[in-house]
């Protein structure tokens, strides 16, 4: 077995007009997106990167919103 000391989890998150986020969005879901955030952080919670794809630019509150959801999806990935 390999112990994976340094994880990190980079899960798309799809961005949608009604200010709806998706993380792991389906096929439909992110077809029907109008931008993706794909933030990568690690098992300690800290950001590692991020990149943004299409739409128009993202308010810092949402931007704040995404990492967030990051952080938890990486918590249950790493569980």
């Amino acid at each position: 077995m390999i112990a994976l000391q340094r994880v990190v989890v980079s899960p798309p998150i799809h961005l949608h007009d009604s200010g709806t986020m998706v993380v792991d969005a389906t096929t439909e879901e992110a077809a029907a997106s109008v931008g993706q955030l794909t933030v990568a952080v690690n098992a300690h919670g800290e950001l590692c990167g991020a990149r943004k794809f299409g739409g128009t630019a993202l308010p810092s509150d949402a931007l704040v919103r995404c990492v967030q959801l990051a952080k938890q999806r990486c918590i249950t990935v790493t569980q």
